[in-house]
């Protein structure tokens, strides 16, 4: 198995991008212990599972470093997504509550069931005919089929729906630390989709650069740390 300077190089981003998105929803996650807002919980755990889609990179990369086999494509597209409905439920039930939206219930289970529907048509497609649902390329890289490009996207639009409405109304909030709050996330929300678009349509490690910071910008939006709100403001 020939590794390439780019798949080297995409396999140790996809590592630091998971590492990443998993320590900044654990941290989210911790502030329930200082808050009992289980907001916090469900934010974080929401977050965390955000960073499904590169956890077979992340993976397949070491398995294959390491033992000189792939993984496998099944296991590969199912790693890559079959979960994410699951963290994205628990990302929109903390998003619509934070904003207090009426029938938030509603909205979750109308979101849940379209994901299952088109998870399962994905699934059927990888069991019976998996070129529908992706190539091959590498152990850190493959070419989507429409059932799963379907799937993500669908997913990717909840969430970046959810997180600029999350965002605008906090920038329309008048007091300079949610303004802050709101740019941050503006930003945050900003690179994750600049890098998970270009993640669908071009094989570069720079891709995965763009999300990591994606995360670090995001964890400061949501939390404010009190030495980065004391120094922006003051400035």
């Amino acid at each position: 198995m020939e590794f390439t300077t780019p798949i080297i190089l995409s396999g140790i981003f996809s590592i630091l991008l998971v590492a990443v998105f998993i320590i900044v929803g654990v941290k989210i996650m911790s502030k329930y212990s200082e808050t009992s807002d289980k907001i916090y919980l469900l934010t974080g755990f929401g977050w965390l599972g955000i960073s499904e889609p590169w956890w077979p990179s992340a993976v397949g990369f070491l398995i294959a470093l390491s033992f000189g086999v792939e993984l496998t494509l099944a296991t590969y597209l199912i790693l890559n997504n079959s979960l994410l409905p699951i963290f994205l439920c628990a990302w929109l039930i903390a998003i619509t509550e934070m904003m207090n939206i009426n029938r938030r219930n509603l909205l979750v289970l109308v979101y849940a069931a379209i994901a299952a529907c088109l998870e399962a048509i994905m699934l059927y497609f990888i069991f019976t005919d998996i070129s529908m649902a992706g190539k091959y390329n590498s152990p850190v890289d493959i070419d989507f089929g429409p059932a799963t490009i379907i799937h993500l996207i669908y997913n990717l639009l909840v969430f970046m729906i959810s997180g600029f409405w999350l965002t605008i109304n906090t920038l329309r909030l008048k007091d300079s630390e949610n303004r802050l709050r709101g740019k941050f996330l503006l930003i945050a929300f900003l690179l994750f989709l600049v890098g998970a678009i270009l993640e669908m349509i071009i094989f570069n490690p720079i891709n995965r650069t763009i999300v990591l910071l994606a995360a670090i910008i995001f964890y400061i939006g949501f939390t404010m740390p009190e030495k980065i709100k004391n120094k922006i403001i003051k400035m």
